[in-house]
C-alpha cells in the first residue's frame, strides 16, 4: 500500500463502525450515520431537472482511496419541483471504467407521506441518474422519474439516495 492510500489510525474506529452500519445500503441507512464527525464532507451539487426552491438538500460524501460513498437527500418545499430524468452532479469524478447509465451504483428511495417507493442510481457522465422501479408487469422495470412518477410530487415529499463508486 502506498503512503497516499493509508488510512489515519484515528479513523479506523469510525471505519469499523461504518462497515458494520453499511451492511445494508438501502433506504436511509446512511442517513443514520452521515453525521460521523470529520468523516463526511459536504458537496455543492448541480441539479438537472430538479428545482430546490425552498426545499432542503443534504449532499455528503466520503472518499477512502478511490472508493467514494455518497448520500444525498432532497426534501421538497412548496416551491420545489421534480422534472423528467433528474440528475445530481457527483462529488468526485467517476472512473473511466463505468459505461454510462448501465452502471448501477446505488439505491434511491422516494417517500410520499410515509409511503415508500424504491428506485436505483446509475452513473451518467459524472452525474447520478435517479430512476424509479415499475412493478406493473411480470418483472420490475426501470422508468424515468417525472413530475408524476412514482407519484405526483408535493411539499414534504422526499428523495434519498446512497451510492458507492470508484473515483477517477
Amino acid at each position: 500500500m502506498r503512503d497516499t492510500e493509508r488510512i489515519p489510525l484515528d479513523a479506523l474506529g469510525e471505519i469499523a463502525n461504518l462497515k458494520r452500519d453499511l451492511i445494508d445500503l438501502r433506504g436511509t441507512t446512511l442517513h443514520r450515520i452521515h453525521n460521523i464527525s470529520g468523516f463526511w464532507k459536504d458537496w455543492s451539487t448541480t441539479l438537472t431537472n430538479l428545482t430546490l426552491g425552498n426545499g432542503t438538500e443534504v449532499a455528503r460524501y466520503t472518499q477512502i482511496g478511490k472508493l467514494v460513498i455518497a448520500y444525498w437527500s432532497f426534501d421538497m418545499g412548496s416551491t420545489s419541483s421534480v422534472g423528467t430524468s433528474p440528475l445530481v452532479s457527483l462529488p468526485v469524478p467517476q472512473s473511466s471504467e463505468y459505461f454510462g447509465a448501465s452502471s448501477i451504483v446505488g439505491d434511491a428511495l422516494f417517500n410520499d407521506s410515509g409511503v415508500r417507493y424504491r428506485g436505483f442510481v446509475s452513473l451518467a457522465d459524472d452525474e447520478f441518474r435517479i430512476k424509479a422501479l415499475n412493478a406493473s408487469g411480470t418483472y420490475l422495470a426501470e422508468v424515468n422519474v417525472t413530475s408524476t412518477i412514482p407519484f405526483t410530487w408535493t411539499e414534504f415529499n422526499l428523495i434519498t439516495m446512497t451510492a458507492i463508486y470508484e473515483a477517477a
